[in-house]
């Protein structure tokens, strides 16, 4: 079902994945790398075939989110307000076949698990996708991603809910099973490598889907996490219409020094990218600290230019 026939659909992301739905038919390839999805080759959202998943990865939902106006004439953001507090809530669920095959995703946005029931490609990677029911849309890892990063314990996922009116919500997740306290390493060093999916808004307020590789450095004995972004591409539908996204490795890599709480499954820390900056919170993964994932936002110091964004890691 193309995005303009729902009865309602998110804002941030409907005039993107509106334009994806146009492009038609043809099926995109299967390739783990992070190349972006070429126009010709876009297809509609399908349906998730729920059968038994591979690898089922569920858990308490740590969660921010975002409130903003929107010029629904213009299709630009007016104002975006500083992001909530991190909390933690319900279970989320992701579920996926060794294939690569999606078959259930289930986020809690605030108000209980929310179902989606359709998926397509986010055209900015092959890594990132979007799923859809008929009021929402999330930004998730695609199968693709979830089997070629060999992702066991958590995931993420990047959501707004609501019609296209004058105002709105998004919101980050990041859910799964959480280490406990006592197998957080306290010595040694792990590096965790990964992706992060976001939704950034440009100065002039015109929205697009972000993607980046992700490189976070662990060190137990300094209780620090180094966080970097390496490769990131940034897609709107000027850059669809062209047929690649756009690389602004340069001007928006993200990276920050965090601090691991002690005594606690937690760390965070302040971020920046470009000439904005925030905070991000985030967990351990697994039964060993195997994985990890986190949520933040950075804004700039006035205006609309923000990220908002979800990452996930393994241990290397």
């Amino acid at each position: 079902m193309k995005m303009n026939a729902r009865p309602a659909a998110s804002l941030l992301f409907l005039p993107l994945v509106a334009a994806l739905a146009a492009c038609g038919g043809g099926g995109g390839g299967g390739a783990a790398a992070p190349s972006p999805v070429q126009e010709s080759l876009i297809p509609d959202a399908e349906p998730i075939v729920t059968a038994p998943a591979d690898v089922t990865i569920s858990g308490p939902t740590e969660t921010e989110s975002i409130t903003y106006d929107f010029d629904t004439t213009n299709k630009v953001f007016t104002a975006i307000r500083p992001a909530t507090d991190p909390s933690v809530i319900g279970d989320s669920t992701l579920g996926f076949m060794k294939t690569g095959e999606i078959v259930k995703v289930a986020l809690d946005t605030g108000s209980g698990a929310v179902e989606f029931n359709r998926i397509g490609p986010s055209g900015v990677t092959e890594l990132l996708a979007f799923a859809e029911n008929d009021t929402q849309i999330a930004l998730v890892p695609s199968g693709n991603a979830l089997k070629a990063l060999g992702w066991n314990y958590q995931s993420f996922g990047v959501w707004e809910p609501g019609a296209e009116t004058g105002t709105g919500t998004s919101g980050v997740v990041s859910f799964g099973t959480v280490t406990p306290v006592a197998a957080i390493p306290s010595t040694g060093t792990a590096t965790y490598r990964g992706i992060l999916g976001g939704q950034y808004v440009r100065a002039d307020g015109v929205d697009h889907v972000l993607y980046s590789d992700l490189v976070a450095t662990a060190n137990f004995d300094a209780r620090t996490i180094g966080l970097s972004t390496t490769r990131t591409l940034i897609l709107n539908e000027a850059d669809l219409a062209a047929g690649t996204p756009q690389d602004v490795s340069a001007s928006l890599g993200l990276s920050g020094t965090l601090d691991i709480t002690p005594g606690a499954n937690a760390f965070s820390g302040t971020v920046t990218a470009g000439s904005m900056s925030g905070e991000t919170t985030g967990r351990f993964y697994g039964p060993n600290a195997d994985e990890l994932g986190g949520v933040g936002t950075v804004q700039a110091g006035s205006g609309v230019e923000s990220i908002q964004f979800a990452y996930g890691a393994k241990k290397q």
